[in-house]
C-alpha cells in the first residue's frame, strides 16, 4: 500500500452582500478552518461595516441567506476550501 503525502489545507472565506453575483465585500485566507455557519443565523459584521453597501439600522441585523463551498487540490502543494457566505439585511426579532 502506497502512502500518500498529506497536503496542508488553505481555508478561504468570502462574504457577499445580497447576492453571489456581486463581488465579495470581505475575504480572508487562514491556515485553520472557520467555524460552522448555517443559513438563518445572525452574521455580526462588527469592524466590516465600512465595506458594506447597506448599513443596518437599530432594528436590523444581517442574517446568512445562503452558503456555498468550493474545494480544490493543487497536486503536491495544498488542498483548498472556500466558504462563500451571502448575507442580507433582516428585521431583528426577540432572539437577535
Amino acid at each position: 500500500m502506497s502512502k500518500e503525502k498529506v497536503l496542508p489545507t488553505q481555508y478561504h472565506i468570502e462574504v457577499y452582500e445580497g447576492s453571489f453575483r456581486n463581488d465579495p465585500f470581505w475575504a480572508v485566507e487562514s491556515s485553520t478552518p472557520f467555524p460552522a455557519m448555517s443559513a438563518g443565523e445572525v452574521f455580526f459584521t462588527g469592524g466590516l461595516d465600512a465595506a458594506l453597501y447597506d448599513k443596518p439600522n437599530d432594528n436590523q441585523v444581517f442574517k446568512i441567506k445562503e452558503l456555498k463551498h468550493m474545494f480544490w487540490m493543487i497536486e503536491g502543494s495544498h488542498i483548498g476550501h472556500k466558504l462563500m457566505v451571502c448575507i442580507e439585511l433582516s428585521e431583528k426579532n426577540l432572539k437577535d
